[in-house]
């Protein structure tokens, strides 16, 4: 049987760099929780995470961020073929077209893939076949708050969805789609005219990358100011996914169990600066019942 326990064990890391006088002092906190666990071996994945600076500016931008995962954990081979992968651009601009009156384009994203039948009606067939691979190909929701000073001077509010697509980046073996946008009725959006017009859509590579200790396979390269054209930090960040099932399977392996009994994640930052920090949390593993 497996635990209860399991489902409440979240590890929270917090990672402080102390740097004198009024230099930056960027913090970085995350978790990573494996819950809902099934005895066919399918689980849901949540992580979350904040970073501010104890200076109360903006923290410094990212120059370079990655998460590692756990050995084992590993997207099967059919999951990875090019048609069941989402084209999120194609996706959002369907999402756009002939919005029903009193609906708009956040709703839908928010919606989706519910009222899929909806979405797809005024669509040439050729579109309709690409919204379907996408309501196959979907991950997961989440909300994020982004702190963009000097840019934008209001923290950003933003909501997205995630989907399983192409990868954009040499090496990498997969990509995590990411279709957001903005609350329109944030402070920010009554002083930012151009704010309320910003859906952005961009892909987060996976790429197949172990370590020599034996702990990590995969790493996810995340979002930094070198992608994103502009400085920002996530002051906080909140995903869950569920997964993808296709004839009962389930589209990932679950991670390898060390010796340990605890399953190891990390997140390796790099500042703009040269400020660096890598850091390492662990969950229970996982009890699956083969």
């Amino acid at each position: 049987m497996l635990k209860g326990a399991l489902r409440s064990a979240v590890v929270v890391v917090l990672l402080t760099f102390g740097v004198s006088g009024a230099l930056a002092e960027p913090v970085q906190q995350f978790s990573v929780q494996l819950k809902n666990v099934r005895s066919d071996g399918r689980y849901s994945v949540v992580y979350t995470s904040n970073s501010f600076d104890t200076t109360g500016d903006a923290p410094p931008a990212l120059s370079e961020a990655f998460l590692r995962l756990a050995k084992g954990m590993t997207i099967k081979p059919e999951f990875l073929q090019p048609s069941r992968l989402c084209d999120t651009a194609k996706l959002s601009g369907y999402l756009f077209q002939k919005l029903p009156a009193g609906t708009t384009y956040a709703q839908r994203v928010d919606a989706f893939p519910r009222g899929i039948a909806r979405i797809e009606k005024p669509l040439t067939a050729g579109a309709r076949d690409i919204v379907e691979t996408c309501r196959g190909a979907f991950l997961g929701r989440g909300t994020a708050t982004v702190d963009a000073r000097p840019l934008y001077p209001d923290p950003i509010p933003a909501r997205f969805s995630l989907f399983l697509t192409r990868p954009t980046a040499k090496g990498a073996i997969a990509g995590i789609g990411v279709v957001s946008h903005y609350d329109r009725t944030s402070p920010i959006a009554l002083d930012q005219p151009r704010y309320i017009y910003l859906a952005p859509i961009f892909t987060l590579n996976v790429f197949n990358a172990p370590t020599p200790d034996g702990l990590f396979g995969y790493k996810i390269r995340l979002l930094t100011e070198r992608a994103a054209g502009f400085r920002f930090s996530v002051a906080d960040l909140h995903v869950e996914s569920a997964g993808l099932t296709h004839k009962g399977k389930f589209w990932a392996t679950p991670p390898t169990c060390p010796k340990s009994g605890e399953v190891p994640f990390r997140a390796d930052f790099d500042y703009v600066g040269g400020l660096h920090s890598s850091t390492l949390v662990k969950v229970p593993c996982p009890r699956f019942t083969r």
